[in-house]
């Protein structure tokens, strides 16, 4: 049996948090809890039993650790942008990563603990790790992959080997990628737009336009907005909490394009947010204006965005409206094919062993029935596997204004070999799945 996750987003949020006298006054705690974890590993046992499984292979497939998405980029001026090959980031990862193992110890202890465990019937239980675009310096650093063998997937050997960005079984009939490789702002390679899919190995190692967006704008504006106001912050004055915890969470907001009107919903009436956060955005903006590595990625992008990219690199900062490229650089999105096209061009997708393709990275659970084979009766499928994290939505509802309204996400599925699911009663076994999506809401404030 194995099973495929992403997408989880372990995130440093002590770094978040504002302290009053050594105790958290602005808790930040996004990170997804334990007892979810739980209950689902429990759940996994079980279908495994029943349905005889020799082997439990859990494969976490990509952005799992989020490097990218932390306030201690900002107590200096480096950032893992140009030259992979430059180490100078390697204390200040080593560090975040400490940190989110911290934020998250009971989760990992407990992944540990389950990778230490056996079937019922003495069949192995392993983790499997692909980094994705959140966690792409790990793969960079053989301390940062011993530190995730021992933390993350309870490995005993200290190996510092460098982790694969694809995940084949031939048993289970599924190829397994985070996803990021069919988004060019967050992969910094080459994507065939038509043609057999295929990128270059070595381009996982450079930095995409996508870390930027994360770090320097949606973590810059939280730590800027922050550095301006945490008296006001401290003091409970109205509206500087709710503002900096929204911002706080604008990686969970989809689509992004609705960031101007998160933040000046309903929690933050009768207030121009945007007054209040124009200080800190156009400290953003200038320090993205001034960026080689923003204005040389813009400069590759072709068509995409062409007024954002021209303002970008023709006019001056004091012509710039602040809030215009503000919402443009942290919502940029391809116009290019959907996931699921760049899977049918997968080169590895037919024949007799490879039926199903899974990846997440857009956060956006679904199922795609790609072909049939009238002649054989085959079938293939695309499995985007979500996230796990919070989803906060525009409601449909919206009258004089927008709101929005939150929910936890969690989305899995679980591959089966021939000789597994005794469930499958179709007579001649194959390949088989289950995909399991939802949400789960537990009402309290807010």
């Amino acid at each position: 049996m194995l099973v495929v996750i992403s997408d989880l987003h372990f995130q440093d949020t002590k770094n978040d948090a504002i302290y009053d006298e050594s105790k958290p006054f602005i808790p930040a705690d996004r990170n997804v809890p334990t007892d979810a974890f739980k209950k689902v590993f429990d759940d996994i046992m079980i279908t495994a039993k029943d349905n005889d499984a020799k082997e439990l292979i859990i494969v976490l497939a990509g952005d799992i650790f989020d490097l990218n998405r932390s306030q201690k980029w900002f107590e200096g001026d480096v950032r893992p942008y140009g030259d992979s090959k430059d180490r100078g980031w390697k204390p200040l990862i080593q560090h975040i990563l400490k940190d989110i193992i911290e934020s998250n110890d009971d989760t990992f202890k407990l992944f540990k603990k389950t990778a230490l465990q056996t079937l019922e019937n003495g069949g192995q239980i392993v983790f499997e790790y692909l980094p994705g675009n959140h966690d792409r310096l790990i793969n960079l650093d053989g301390d940062l992959r011993k530190s995730v063998r021992t933390e993350l997937l309870g490995r005993l050997d200290q190996s510092d080997a460098e982790f694969d960005h694809v995940y084949r079984s031939n048993k289970y009939g599924v190829l397994i990628r985070h996803g990021h490789e069919y988004d060019q702002y967050n992969f910094a390679g080459n994507i065939p737009q038509e043609g057999e899919f295929k990128v270059d190995p070595a381009d996982y190692a450079r930095a995409p336009l996508g870390d930027y967006v994360t770090i320097d704008i949606a973590v810059g504006l939280a730590y800027e907005y922050r550095k301006l106001n945490e008296k006001e912050i401290k003091s409970g004055e109205h509206p500087f909490q709710s503002i900096y915890s929204k911002l706080l969470e604008f990686d969970d907001l989809r689509p992004q394009s609705d960031l101007i009107d998160f933040l000046q919903a309903k929690t933050t009436a009768g207030v121009d947010v945007w007054k209040q956060i124009t200080p800190a955005a156009d400290t953003v903006v200038k320090r993205a204006l001034e960026s080689k590595f923003l204005r040389t990625k813009l400069g590759m992008l072709g068509k995409v965005i062409p007024l954002v990219k021209w303002i970008l690199l023709r006019l001056p900062t004091k012509l710039l409206p602040t809030k215009f490229i503000i919402k443009h650089i942290s919502t940029m999105h391809s116009d290019g094919p959907e996931p699921w096209q760049y899977v049918l061009r997968e080169k590895e997708l037919g024949g007799d062993t490879r039926r199903y393709v899974a990846a997440g990275h857009t956060h956006s659970p679904t199922v795609e029935f790609l072909r049939h084979h009238d002649a054989d009766g085959k079938e293939f499928f695309f499995f985007d596997t979500g996230t796990w994290r919070q989803q906060i939505r525009k409601c449909r509802d919206c009258q004089d204004s927008a709101t929005f309204a939150r929910a936890k996400a969690l989305t899995y599925v679980a591959f089966y070999s021939s000789d597994e699911d005794r469930k499958n009663m179709t007579g001649n076994k194959g390949y088989s799945f289950d995909y399991w999506s939802g949400f789960t809401k537990k009402e309290g404030t807010i």
